[in-house]
């Protein structure tokens, strides 16, 4: 008997870990922007675009991380975007748009990964 409350302990422990994701799980493999082939053109008249960025992991799944990710323009003259991937226009011209995501994981640390997307604003 007093093996068995051990086992259904070491069972309940162990899927209270797992729900709390400290048990090894998935590792981030690489993070991807959706876009077209060339990049990510949209006007000046339509002002805002929003992206979306998709994190890919070393068994299989995917998830949607657009809210999760850090973004910088590299021209904030010509576009700039918020904290949840919104694009907004403020002039013609070509940024090249970089997300920036961190998989938190209890054994094996942070491993954060880049995506990076040429983004043109035309008329």
């Amino acid at each position: 008997m007093k093996k068995l409350t051990v086992l259904v302990a070491i069972l309940l422990v162990t899927g209270l870990l797992a729900g709390c994701g400290i048990l090894p799980g998935s590792r981030l493999y690489e993070i991807e922007i959706s876009q077209d082939f060339w990049g990510i053109t949209f006007s000046i008249e339509d002002a805002t675009y929003q992206l979306e960025v998709t994190a890919h992991y070393d068994d299989g799944t995917i998830a949607d991380v657009t809210l999760d990710c850090d973004y910088t323009s590299s021209n904030p003259d010509v576009a700039i975007v918020g904290d949840e991937g919104l694009i907004t226009a403020v002039e013609i011209g070509d940024t090249n748009i970089l997300a920036r995501y961190t998989q938190r994981n209890f054994w094996t640390g942070d491993i954060t990964r880049t995506a990076e997307v040429e983004v043109t604003i035309s008329l």
